[in-house]
């Protein structure tokens, strides 16, 4: 399919339709005088296929229909800020159960906030540590809560690597002198994404958001296109990865990713967090100086076995001062052995667990009980992760997209009242 080709709209569901402004494009963060990104009510074939050349949007005229059906999910706008500093979200909600997922895309498609019902108590609670609503915040990127690592996670290790025989230098944004600088969690924050197409019915609500990479980002000449697919129903909240390489000269681009999801709990020093061991051991990953607050967390190579986080007992500590963690595992087993893998961060004071699961693209986990002193809040940063920390560099985990190569994977939130460890 052609990039410029007009892609026609093709409703085949019973949902509500939104339509929107189809002037606006993917870019940097906003201005205030942006206009409104459209939306659009593609199958799925056809957003695939427009995604071969690019992110693609519907113009308005083929992405009207009369009426609308009321559902029980719903997609809704909401905004909060003002002028440079507005946030504007897209809103999945579940209208029965008050369930919903808030999608910033005007700053890289972060969650803004989920919420979820308790099986445990029967009440709304929220998953996710968020901004409370603060647009500076959000635009100051405190903390990256909520944000897509893209087009890499973690660290690149002086923000320097070499493909090709060529070494390429990005931004370094993450100062940890005297041990250097590192370039930390992506690009993808602060670029506005376009709403490609939302379908809310009965079933779920169902959000997809683009954005296509021109190679102007410091350090990453390559034309990689992001869609990322929100997907919100009784089972909780899914998000689906897709990337390509729309590059036509031959050469490949690395890329990996990751979420940086932090997840409420009431004391973090209580909180049980289990790995998942019914079908893998793991491995703890050594970083330089063996330490993770006296050192760059760049990965040396090598390896212990790691028996914690077994679901037996709290991450210990004090509600101001937890046990220290910064600090990344790998699942050892094979894609075949475990082709799915949990974290559940089981709360006590709540008595349900919230469960992230992904699939077999993401062997690699980096664990954060750092929040109640770097943020004043009670929550525990779990990431999964599709490479390991550096990995354009020791080449774990990094995937190397050829032209016209796609690669797609997904993780998700959901709660549990079982207090299973995993083992």
């Amino acid at each position: 399919m052609a990039g410029s080709m007009r892609i026609a709209a093709v409703f085949l569901m019973a949902g509500t339709v939104v339509q929107a402004d189809p002037s606006a494009s993917g870019g940097e963060r906003p201005s205030s005088d942006e206009p409104q990104n459209v939306v659009s009510l593609l199958q799925t074939n056809l957003l695939m296929d427009g995604f071969k050349d690019g992110v693609q949007e519907a113009s308005d005229d083929t992405a009207k229909a009369s009426g609308s059906t009321t559902t029980t999910f719903s997609i809704t706008d909401d905004a909060f800020g003002e002028g440079h500093q507005e946030v504007r979200m897209k809103v999945l909600r579940n209208t029965v159960t008050g369930e919903r997922a808030e999608v910033a895309y005007n700053v890289g498609g972060r969650t803004e906030a989920l919420v979820l019902k308790s099986p445990s108590t029967g009440e709304l609670r929220e998953v996710l540590l968020h901004s409370h609503r603060n647009a500076s915040e959000v635009m100051a990127n405190i903390g990256w809560k909520g944000d897509m690592l893209i087009p890499y996670a973690n660290r690149i290790k002086n923000g320097t690597y070499s493909l090709n025989g060529r070494t390429y230098n990005m931004e370094r944004n993450e100062d940890r002198s005297p041990y250097g600088k590192e370039g930390l969690h992506g690009y993808l924050y602060r670029k506005v994404m376009k709403v490609v197409e939302q379908v809310s019915d009965d079933e779920s609500a169902s959000l997809t958001l683009g954005y296509d990479f021109d190679g102007t980002d410091e350090g990453y000449p390559f034309l990689l296109s992001v869609a990322l697919i929100y997907k919100l129903d009784k089972h909780g909240l899914t998000i689906t990865t897709k990337a390509r390489n729309r590059g036509s000269d031959g050469q490949p681009l690395p890329f990996f990713n990751s979420w940086h999801s932090y997840f409420n709990v009431t004391d973090v020093s209580r909180t049980i967090l289990s790995f998942d061991r019914r079908c893998s051991q793991w491995n703890h990953i050594t970083v330089s100086g063996d330490s993770n607050i006296e050192g760059d967390l760049i990965p040396t190579g090598s390896t212990t076995t790691f028996n914690g986080f077994d679901g037996k007992a709290p991450i210990g500590g004090t509600r101001d001062n937890p046990t220290y963690w910064d600090d990344e595992f790998k699942a050892t087993a094979s894609v075949k052995q475990c082709p799915h893998l949990q974290y559940r961060v089981y709360d006590p004071a709540v008595g349900d667990a919230s469960v992230l699961w992904a699939d077999s693209q993401y062997r690699w986990a980096q664990i954060y009980t750092g929040t109640p002193g770097a943020l004043g809040e009670q929550a525990i940063a779990v990431e999964a992760m599709s490479g390991e920390c550096d990995s354009w560099n020791n080449m774990q985990g990094v995937r190397l997209l050829q032209s016209g190569e796609e690669w797609e994977a997904s993780f998700g939130v959901y709660l549990d009242s079982a207090t299973d460890t995993l083992a």
